[in-house]
């Protein structure tokens, strides 16, 4: 069994806990172009000694809890409005599921043109007649993040939550409703005292995601805009300037690296710290169903049973406003990435309602200019080739999953868990550091591993699962068959799991297809970018001039042709569990 586990395991701890031990190795290194002299603790010094490191940290803490509240909140009344029947509710699920299939390199620019376009002129001043450019200024460049980061991370909080709801026993709902509770009552005290343990958990997981978030800032404002107050001597933070951005500027401009290993360092051991401590609390946790009987006898304290009702109330009343909201939005990018896609080479604003000179040069620009389908390739080499090695990584390890105790398997899921935390800037640049040292940072290989570890969590998890309804009959009457182990492996369990095994397959291409930040820190050769890293560069950051807006949404729409025939098929199994009856 440990053979199939050593390689798996060996990436997880590669790409993941490794870049914390490189990154605290050379925290302690002056690393200038390459040569490298002990430095002690001068980089922390210079860190602690930085007020831009502390307001970066502290813009982080204010956009992690506004973020995780919105999407509790957010998540939790579209999975109540989901949950209940109503006719419109495959509209909704179809409306929620398209933002979660367009890539952030995409949707985001969108959004800037949406909300930005070119010094206020855009969609936004064309609906409403208000011109105002959000993006330079401080709390609107703040709110406008904020509100795109919610529209695409909506959709996953959302199922997990009605996932949950399911869960609930049919007989409890029922009881409640013949006591005379109505849905609001039901909702503030049945359903939310049973959605306890699902809602610390997604909120755990959600302060952790925005705690390490980067590419939607990066995108949307690059970290600004500047703001005097949070000019140091060393450096100039923004509205938006988070530690994952200021990490990234730092890594950028700083001559010696050890200064970014160090923030690295502490970002990575800050994040596995938050997860280690979620652990040890779930384990002492008992997350059991309370019958409703006991519910409604439970003691509760006024101040906690006021903040219920009153949390019941806004998700009551706030559901349907937050799913129109949510569903304009969806619409409006969409109408936008069409209209610019067929209007004229040189748009740099949506000032029409339909596109004022109606033409197709933008595509064939693409191809005839541009030379798209070079990045085309690059993309499917790089997504194909994670695709083809997922299933040899996990698909043994899965089974050898089944066949250990359950102690050991826990220990692993943990550690598998723990990895998907240690993903962002923090740990990108210690691998690069390390890559660097091989003359690999230019490759793909880098990308490939980073882009398995990633795949490995879902893949395992989802093969482990499938092979677990496998009867141990089944293997009894293969070596009776006198059938090896390996041959029972990869001739019986291996043709019987194709269906998991290409759901894998697909979710590890789209997460390597959709990859932004490690190409971009990875890759230096314009003929060796995938199609994401290309996109960027036809709008660039907020700043850029001269954005190649009609190029950038024709090549958006012919990738999300791609991205939708596979995403469809990944996510039509999660679909079917929201639209089918509650669970008795």
């Amino acid at each position: 069994m440990k053979r199939f586990l050593v390689p798996l395991l060996g990436v997880i701890l590669l790409m993941s806990f490794f870049p914390l031990a490189v990154s605290f190795k050379d925290s302690f290194v002056h690393d200038i172009y390459g040569e490298k002299t002990f430095a002690g603790f001068d980089n922390y010094a210079y860190l602690f000694s930085d007020r831009g490191f502390w307001l970066s940290l502290g813009i982080t803490v204010i956009w992690a809890v506004a973020s995780t509240a919105i999407m509790i909140f957010g998540g939790l009344s579209a999975a109540l409005f989901l949950f209940k029947k109503g006719r419109f509710r495959k509209l909704v699920i179809f409306l929620l599921f398209v933002p979660w299939g367009i890539p952030a390199y995409m949707a985001v620019p969108i959004w800037r043109a949406l909300i930005h376009g070119n010094s206020g002129n855009s969609l936004l001043k064309l609906l409403t007649g208000i011109s105002v450019n959000l993006i330079t200024q401080p709390g609107g460049a703040f709110i406008a993040t904020l509100w795109v980061s919610f529209w695409m991370a909506l959709p996953f909080t959302a199922f997990i939550f009605v996932g949950h709801l399911k869960k609930i026993p049919q007989d409890i709902i029922d009881a409640a409703k013949i006591d005379g509770a109505n849905h609001r009552r039901l909702l503030s005290d049945v359903l939310l005292p049973l959605m306890k343990p699902a809602v610390i958990t997604v909120t755990v997981l959600n302060l952790v995601k925005f705690l390490k978030d980067f590419t939607v800032i990066f995108l949307m404002t690059g970290g600004g805009p500047p703001m005097p107050q949070l000019i140091t001597e060393r450096s100039i933070l923004g509205a938006t300037t988070t530690a994952e951005v200021f990490l990234y500027d730092l890594f950028e401009t700083a001559r010696d690296i050890g200064i970014p290993s160090a923030f690295s360092f502490i970002m990575g051991l800050l994040i596995l710290t938050i997860m280690l401590l979620w652990y040890r609390s779930q384990k002492r946790a008992k997350n059991t169903l309370v019958p409703i009987s006991k519910i409604r006898r439970l003691p509760s304290k006024v101040p906690s049973d006021l903040v219920r009702r009153g949390a019941a109330f806004g998700l009551n009343f706030g559901s349907f406003p937050l799913i129109a909201l949510v569903s304009a939005g969806t619409v409006l990018s969409v109408y936008a990435l069409v209209w610019m896609s067929f209007s004229r080479v040189d748009t740099t604003y949506i000032d029409t309602l339909f596109p004022r000179f109606f033409t197709t040069q933008n595509f064939s620009d693409l191809f005839v200019k541009e030379g798209i389908l070079r990045y085309y390739a690059n993309s499917l080499l790089l997504s194909l080739s994670c695709a083809l090695l997922i299933p040899v990584l996990t698909f043994g390890a899965s089974y050898a999953m089944t066949r250990i105790s359950l102690k050991k398997q826990t220990t692993i899921l943990t550690i598998v868990n723990l990895s998907t935390v240690l993903s962002g800037v923090h740990s990108l640049i210690p691998l690069f550091v390390f890559f660097r040292v091989f003359q690999l940072t230019d490759t793909y290989l880098p990308l490939i591993l980073i882009y398995l570890s990633h795949a490995i969590p879902f893949s395992l998890l989802t093969l482990k699962t499938y092979l677990e309804h496998f009867p141990p009959s089944f293997y009894e009457l293969a070596r009776m068959e006198g059938m090896p182990e390996r041959s029972y492996l990869w001739k019986v369990l291996f043709p019987l799991s194709l269906s998991p095994i290409a759901t894998s397959m697909i979710h590890t291409f789209l997460n390597a297809w959709n990859g932004f930040l490690a190409p971009m820190i990875f890759l230096n050769d314009d003929a060796k970018y995938p199609l994401s890293v290309k996109l960027y560069t036809y709008v660039g950051s907020v700043s850029s001039g001269d954005p190649k807006w009609g190029l950038f949404s024709a090549a958006s729409i012919l990738n999300l042709i791609l991205v939708f025939a596979l995403f469809g098929p990944l996510r039509r199994p999660l679909f079917q569990s929201v639209l089918s009856e509650n669970s008795s």
